[in-house]
C-alpha cells in the first residue's frame, strides 16, 4: 500500500499537538479518517479514539516520569557523595589550621579557603564550628 503526502491546514493547537513529542501526527491521522470514513463520523467513534490516544500519552508520561525519578536519583547520590567528600575535606583542613591563627590573611587558611571552594571568612567560621563540637 502506497503512502501519499498531503498539505492541510490545520488550527494552531492542533498543529502544537501533533508536534509534541510521543504524538506519531501520521498514524494518529490515518486513523481517525479511517475510523472517521467506517463510522460515518459518529461521535462515539471519535471520543473512542481521543481515548486511546490519551492513554498512549499517559503511558509515554509515566515512562518520562519514571525517567525522571532514575535521574533525581542519581543527583542525589551524586550530591550526597559531593558533600561527603566536602565535610571529610573540611575536617582534613580544620585538623591541619587548629594551631594557626585563623585569619582571612593566613596562608594555609588562604590555601585551605581555596581548595574547599569558599572564602576566606566562610572558611574559617567552618573551622570554628568544626573545632567547637
Amino acid at each position: 500500500m502506497s503512502k501519499e503526502r498531503r498539505t492541510v491546514s490545520l488550527d494552531e493547537d492542533v498543529d502544537e499537538f501533533l508536534a509534541s513529542e510521543g504524538v506519531n501526527a501520521s498514524e494518529l491521522v490515518n486513523n481517525l479518517v479511517k475510523n472517521h470514513a467506517s463510522a460515518g463520523g459518529d461521535k462515539q467513534s471519535m471520543l473512542e479514539l481521543r481515548e486511546d490516544q490519551l492513554k498512549s500519552d499517559i503511558a509515554n508520561l509515566e515512562g518520562q516520569l519514571e525517567s525522571k525519578r532514575e535521574e533525581l536519583e542519581r543527583v542525589q547520590e551524586q550530591l550526597s557523595q559531593y558533600r561527603q567528600k566536602q565535610q571529610n575535606q573540611l575536617e582534613e583542613a580544620a585538623e591541619s589550621v587548629k594551631h594557626v591563627p585563623l585569619e582571612p590573611d593566613n596562608p594555609a587558611v588562604e590555601n585551605w579557603a581555596g581548595k574547599l571552594d569558599m572564602n576566606e571568612k566562610e572558611f574559617i567560621q567552618q573551622v570554628e564550628e568544626y573545632l567547637s563540637k
